[in-house]
């Protein structure tokens, strides 16, 4: 004959609804002991506050933070090399087909010495076409069909195109949207 095992059982049974409210209470209470965690400024704190972050004290402006042998420190940067930055300025308005040449405030002051590259670019009346300028070195020059920068100065470049070359003709005239011809792109040291 077989024995029967004893034991108590429990039996519980619930409704889905019941079910859902257990559940829902549950995920409550996970997603409330977690934001008393990640409370800044508060223990357990798993960050810092913003003001109580800065660089280690040996620093001195200029240099940057970089990490060294499991430590942050404060390093110059690479010497000898040299920070270009670049400005770009609109040319305005401009009729190329009447006028060879414009001058542009650059707004670099003193710092006009050091621009060491310029690119110019010319848009068509009709806003279809976008145009670079070359050098320059003489509004007749055969082999520059542009034209290009003219010269700069210590508060204006000026840029000039070439006599009877691509820009001397009526689709340079008259700029419909916001009247700007184009843009220079100066690029200098800092």
């Amino acid at each position: 004959m077989k024995k029967k095992k004893r034991g108590i059982t429990i039996k519980l049974v619930f409704s889905n609804r019941w079910l859902y409210t257990f559940i829902v209470i549950g995920i409550l209470a996970i997603i409330g002991v977690g934001v008393y965690a990640l409370t800044a400024g508060e223990t357990p704190d798993p960050g810092h506050n913003i003001q109580n972050i800065g660089p280690p004290s040996d620093c001195v402006n200029g240099q940057v933070l970089q990490f060294i042998d499991g430590a942050w420190g404060c390093v110059n940067l690479p010497g000898g090399e040299t920070i270009l930055k670049t400005k770009i300025v609109e040319i305005g308005n401009w009729d190329m087909n009447a006028n060879s040449y414009v001058m542009v405030a650059h707004g670099l002051g003193s710092n006009y010495k050091k621009i060491r590259d310029i690119r110019v670019m010319i848009r068509r009346d009709d806003n279809l076409g976008h145009f670079l300028l070359d050098k320059f070195q003489d509004a007749t020059d055969p082999v520059l069909i542009m034209g290009g920068v003219y010269s700069i100065t210590s508060v204006n470049i000026v840029i000039q195109r070439r006599t009877d070359g691509h820009f001397d003709r009526d689709t340079f005239e008259v700029m419909g949207d916001d009247g700007n011809r184009g843009w220079i792109y100066i690029v200098y040291e800092e």
